[in-house]
């Protein structure tokens, strides 16, 4: 599910030193809604499945059971907007440019997944609670992999 994949993800990061600074997951009710710069409506923002950061760099995950390319097509908008990358920037502290943006899964699909590489800074493989295999390796000081 959805749940077991974020929730393997932040413990991973957690090993790797990242903080986590917000995560949702549906029903979790938790969550931090980011907004554009000078936005005052209620309905419109992001919340990703788990805001993180580390060495200088945020990184925005969307997690789901299996490769979702609404969720590619949703991080390709988000870094196509210079509003919401500063917004990015000013939650977690970090120079705009250093924000980072990825996927969670926990059927990594490597073939398709490379269709995707240009929108893509890393993926995250889960499987049976445990992050198995990481591209975009470079991001994350991890143990074990």
């Amino acid at each position: 599910s959805e749940e077991q994949v974020t929730k393997s993800i932040i413990d991973w990061l957690q090993s790797c030193s990242h903080r986590v600074l917000s995560y949702d997951y549906p029903g979790s009710g938790t969550g931090q809604l980011i907004k554009p710069l000078g936005e005052m409506r209620k309905s419109v923002g992001i919340k990703p499945d788990i805001l993180s950061s580390s060495h200088g760099y945020a990184f925005y995950f969307e997690n789901k059971p299996s490769l979702d390319l609404s969720d590619i097509r949703k991080i390709n908008e988000i870094r196509g907007s210079k509003e919401m990358i500063e917004a990015i920037g000013k939650a977690t502290g970090v120079v705009p440019p250093n924000v980072r943006f990825g996927i969670g899964t926990a059927n990594l699909d490597g073939a398709r997944l490379k269709k995707h590489s240009s929108v893509l800074d890393f993926a995250v493989s889960v499987e049976s609670g445990r992050v198995l295999a990481v591209l975009g390796a470079e991001y994350f000081s991890a143990p074990d992999l």
